[in-house]
């Protein structure tokens, strides 16, 4: 929560450091769902700094942690990833998806 209050103020180095603490806790704990919502958190982050293909690749496997566990969060994961197309473009979308080793 403080790295979602720090993400809102735009404060996104301190609120990315809190992310990957939290993010490590929950790989520590196995909870497949925290480590989601982290990495969709610092996809957004990612996003709003225009490191797109990292945001790209947070967004993918948190979209694949939340289909595993058929959470109703892969609906918003997907509209954020759709998003990203747009801002992306489908070329480089696809380059993106590409490089990671997905497809479209």
């Amino acid at each position: 929560q403080l790295g979602m209050i720090h993400h809102l103020q735009g404060d996104y180095s301190e609120a990315v450091k809190l992310y990957e603490q939290s993010l490590e806790i929950a790989r520590e704990l196995g909870d497949r769902f925290g480590i989601a919502l982290d990495l969709g958190q610092m996809g957004r982050i990612k996003e709003k700094s225009k490191d797109f293909e990292g945001a790209l690749s947070d967004y993918i496997t948190a979209l694949s942690i939340f289909e595993e566990l058929r959470s109703p969060y892969r609906d918003t994961t997907k509209k954020l990833i759709a998003r990203l197309r747009e801002t992306m473009g489908k070329e480089a979308f696809q380059e993106g998806l590409s490089r990671l080793g997905g497809s479209s």
